[in-house]
């Protein structure tokens, strides 16, 4: 037998109003449909009349996050973690909830809890390691990351993170290569230009590489200041065969030239004909190190400064 469709389950609401059973079946059906705005209301209504569903709680708490409803959230997922004070996952959550309300104390005591209870859980893991680099902490930072990936050995958003403390530390051997997971999370969903991928080789006589910035809006801050930062080195690339060109908006030309009064500057939009391959700004170093003369003293040394331009205090 099928399933009532989300259609079926709004009739049979609408001839019992009042069924509880009937509202929480609707809510979780427009929760996997993704309709958050429907779930929502649904879920408030079952804790309405039944003040310790925890589940509820919890589907409620996820859905107000995903709004950007944080302080409405927390007292639902501190209900449910005062409900089931054992429960590893529902602490780790609580802790995320107060972390996204600016309690970053409050969190860190949050998830200390959660991992006394599940000393593996690879959230409370995460979470704990971005509590404690933003404190500072990169020794413990690093060492939750080590073991959650021990357990997630894949998960980009985890490999991202840990190499962006390396690279933070001046760590380019081990950073350079992780950090390139970051190009993997989906909900990143970063810019790329339809030209193959740079990876080092050295370009044809004529053609260029094309260094552009990977935020989707090349117009953000962190995106113009990448650029900018590359531009300071074009000189010192094309003095090792590698001639760039720039995909930069039209509003920062003049400042880029004036940085760099050589470079070859494009927008984003149709590619030119001598283009060869292209990298992102933040690959570039990454790309820099798969040459064969990657090692040498003068390749060595470009790699190093334009990874702590990009990555010192800002990875």
């Amino acid at each position: 037998m099928n399933d009532p469709s989300r259609a079926d389950i709004e009739a049979a609401l609408a001839r019992e109003p009042n069924n509880v059973a009937i509202v929480a079946r609707l809510a979780l059906v427009c929760l996997r449909g993704g309709d958050i705005a429907a779930a929502a209301p649904l879920f408030e209504r079952i804790v309405a009349q039944r003040a310790s569903d925890v589940g509820a709680r919890i589907n409620l708490a996820g859905c107000l996050m995903r709004m950007g409803r944080a302080s409405d959230a927390l007292p639902h997922i501190a209900r449910a973690a005062s409900l089931v004070p054992t429960d590893a996952t529902i602490r780790s959550n609580y802790a995320h909830i107060l972390r996204a309300t600016g309690q970053s104390a409050e969190a860190r005591s949050e998830v200390e809890e959660a991992l006394s209870i599940d000393p593996r859980l690879p959230a409370a893991l995460s979470l704990r390691a971005e509590l404690a680099a933003a404190e500072g902490d990169d020794i413990t930072a690093l060492g939750d990351l080590d073991t959650a990936l021990t357990l997630k050995p894949n998960d980009a958003t985890l490999r991202t993170r840990r190499a962006a403390i390396r690279l933070r530390r001046g760590d380019w051997l081990n950073g350079l290569a992780e950090y390139e997971a970051r190009l993997e999370i989906a909900s990143a969903k970063p810019y790329a230009p339809s030209l193959p991928r740079w990876q080092g080789e050295q370009p044809a006589t004529g053609q260029l590489v094309l260094v552009y910035a990977e935020q989707a809006d090349n117009a953000s801050g962190a995106a113009l200041e990448d650029l900018r930062i590359v531009t300071r080195h074009v000189r010192a690339l094309a003095d090792l065969g590698v001639v760039v060109a720039l995909q930069a908006p039209a509003s920062v030309h003049t400042e880029l030239l004036a940085l760099s009064p050589a470079t070859a500057l494009i927008e984003r939009g149709p590619l030119i004909n001598d283009l060869a391959a292209a990298v992102p700004v933040r690959s570039l170093p990454f790309a820099l190190s798969l040459r064969d003369d990657a090692f040498t003293p003068a390749v060595e040394a470009l790699i190093g400064t334009i990874a702590r331009d990009l990555f010192a205090g800002r990875a």
